[in-house]
């Protein structure tokens, strides 16, 4: 079942309330009518065709130069307990003035738990993965976000990421993948993997990461 994130976008059309559908690797967004999806906030293309299509910016197909807030929750271990937090997240995508193809991504994102204040990432990030990890050693040492993001079977494809979604799960191959420790060991089990999942997601074959684990490392890596 997708999960369901409130946010709001805006763009040079207009400011409008949304509702953000999203599964471990899809998103779908309405927006004046036209229901955008894909696999991550810059690969947002129109399903069908419609006369509206022309009231917003695109590039190569997909949805460009607007800002998306939205909120969404993510569990959180504190002290042996686990609670359910929030992610503020605000994504601002745009084309860069004078490169072809090129596009501004910057994220930031806030957590907010239970009486407890908000901690912020220090900066936008181009990210979730970075975002994350800005926000984790920002947190006691006995509280961390529990997420694929932590998870002891998710990796990245040496390869190279996108801003979300693009973490690979191995829960089916988990001896393969507990026996990572570099790139040539990870290229070896990646066909084996069992999906690509976002960082926030969550499953129930959970174990948190440990330090140095993986081509990727610990999370945030000491």
């Amino acid at each position: 079942m997708a999960a369901q994130w409130p946010g709001s976008y805006s763009d040079a059309y207009g400011h409008h309330d949304i509702t953000i559908e999203a599964d471990g690797t899809m998103l779908a967004i309405e927006i004046r009518g036209v229901v955008f999806s894909g696999r991550d906030f810059d690969d947002l293309e129109p399903l069908g065709t419609s006369e509206s299509t022309g009231m917003f910016a695109t590039s190569h197909g997909g949805l460009t130069d607007y800002k998306i807030g939205w909120q969404m929750p993510v569990q959180v271990v504190s002290r042996g307990t686990e609670i359910t937090a929030a992610l503020n997240c605000e994504l601002v995508l745009g084309n860069r003035p004078g490169h072809e193809g090129a596009r501004t991504e910057d994220l930031t994102i806030s957590l907010v738990q239970p009486e407890a204040a908000p901690v912020t990432a220090t900066r936008p990030y181009g990210f979730f993965e970075e975002a994350l990890a800005d926000i984790q050693r920002q947190l006691a040492a006995d509280t961390y976000l529990k997420a694929c993001i932590s998870c002891a079977y998710s990796d990245y494809s040496p390869a190279g990421s996108g801003l979300s979604g693009s973490l690979a799960c191995f829960r089916d191959n988990k001896a393969a993948y507990r026996a990572v420790s570099g790139k040539r060991d990870l290229f070896r089990v990646w066909e084996t993997r069992t999906e690509f999942v976002r960082e926030t997601h969550l499953c129930p074959e959970f174990e948190r990461r440990a330090p140095h684990a993986g081509y990727r490392g610990g999370f945030p890596e000491p």
